[in-house]
């Protein structure tokens, strides 16, 4: 589950203290948000869009940390009916939320100085620009 991978690697990460038994303030300073994802089984998934079928409005207990900006779309259909209309109608959707997404990034990275993950892909580079242009 999602919630046991946080813990897990909150907890490798925080082995890696020099202290054996850190104060909890001492180990909130130490442990630094991408200290925690290098020890994320689903390390470099973070994903633009969940979509979650079936009607069901919740996750699950799926990759909790790692859509954490993530448009979520929830469908009424099954997956074996999930087709290209239904496809389609998610990267409207995606589309629509983009810039809202794209403005909480960027306000997330301003106030806790953390620079997310950038994505290897020449696409993901040039929305990360977008968003600096943007402020």
């Amino acid at each position: 589950t999602a919630r046991h991978e946080i813990a897990r690697a909150i907890f490798l990460a925080s082995a890696q203290t020099s202290e054996q038994f850190p104060s909890p303030l001492r180990l909130e300073s130490q442990l630094r948000e991408r200290e925690i994802e290098r020890h994320l089984m689903a390390e470099d998934s973070c994903p633009d869009v969940v979509v979650r079928t079936s009607g069901e409005t919740r996750l699950s207990d799926f990759l909790l940390w790692q859509s954490a900006f993530a448009h979520v779309v929830f469908l009424p259909v099954l997956w074996p009916e999930f087709n290209v209309v239904h496809f389609l109608s998610v990267l409207l959707s995606y589309q629509r939320a983009y810039q809202g997404i794209a403005r909480a990034r960027a306000v997330y990275r301003a106030n806790f100085g953390v620079v997310l993950e950038e994505h290897r892909s020449l696409s993901r580079k040039q929305d990360v620009l977008e968003v600096v242009q943007y402020n």
